[in-house]
């Protein structure tokens, strides 16, 4: 918890590790980059104070290594480098939709497909059973996809991207609160 004087705590919801050099705080009200070794010189600046990070593992890389994320109040953020301002990508679209999510309520997850050249972005619904509405973004287009599974036990909590030699093993793995690992 970082918490200015005077000021409400800001709870650390996500750490993003972007270089060996640099880890990035995502909280609750803005993002703080570490540069350096702390034990030796290293050094905190704030990124931005205008937005923060959804709780969980609610970011990507992009193949060009910029970093996408869902933030703390809704709305999906583009970085392009570590000290870089966040630019809203959904704003003129999905904006009113994402900022509807109450974070206290739903696992965020995201992840690049490489086959499909966009995110996938899960909100899971924490109480389970529920119909929960996922959207995969299109980088290319900048269209924006709603869509959700007929089993709620389908739905992610985990996802890890599994880049493997052959073209068939280049997917993304879902692990599901019914014990499966899909793809």
């Amino acid at each position: 918890v970082v918490q200015p004087a005077g000021k409400t705590p800001d709870i650390v919801n996500c750490l993003v590790p972007w270089t060996n050099d640099v880890l990035l705080f995502g909280l609750d009200h803005s993002i703080t980059a570490l540069s350096g070794n702390p034990a030796g010189g290293g050094r905190f600046d704030t990124v931005t104070s205008i937005t923060g990070m959804a709780f969980g593992r609610p970011f990507a890389f992009h193949p060009d290594r910029s970093l996408w994320f869902i933030g703390s109040r809704g709305g999906l953020y583009r970085m392009s480098g570590p000290t870089g301002s966040p630019e809203r990508i959904s704003s003129n679209t999905v904006d009113d939709r994402l900022t509807d999510i109450d974070f206290s309520k739903a696992v965020v997850r995201m992840a690049w497909d490489d086959r499909m050249q966009g995110f996938l972005l899960f909100f899971t619904s924490i109480e389970g059973g529920a119909e929960n509405q996922h959207y995969f973004y299109d980088v290319r287009t900048q269209g924006w996809f709603p869509w959700s599974f007929d089993d709620p036990n389908h739905d992610p909590y985990v996802l890890h991207s599994f880049d493997g030699d052959d073209p068939a093993d280049r997917t993304v793995l879902f692990g599901c609160p019914d014990g499966h690992v899909r793809h």
